[in-house]
């Protein structure tokens, strides 16, 4: 998935067994996320981003971010959150 600085992505749990997205350079982490759970994360930094499930190994991804980094904050990442944005469905 490609964005911009300051996107905001959502991962939902759609699958009826726990699971959990995480960064492969720990840069986040969602936590356990049970069957309709949500994690969101804000990428404030460009650069890519590979992800995968540590429940499933086979679930990877990459977020690839673009845009500038001037006017940015650090990124954060919260579980179950209602803000909008772009959304990846387990």
């Amino acid at each position: 998935m490609n964005v911009t600085v300051g996107t905001t992505v959502m991962w939902i749990n759609k699958a009826n067994v726990t699971q959990k997205v995480t960064s492969d350079s720990c840069v986040f982490d969602s936590g356990n996320l049970t069957n309709g759970m949500s994690y969101n994360y804000t990428f404030n930094q460009s650069g890519s981003y590979p992800y995968h499930s540590s429940e499933d190994p086979s679930m990877t991804g990459i977020i690839v971010v673009s845009g500038s980094n001037s006017n940015s904050s650090n990124s954060s990442g919260s579980s179950n959150g209602g803000s909008g944005g772009s959304g990846i469905k387990y």
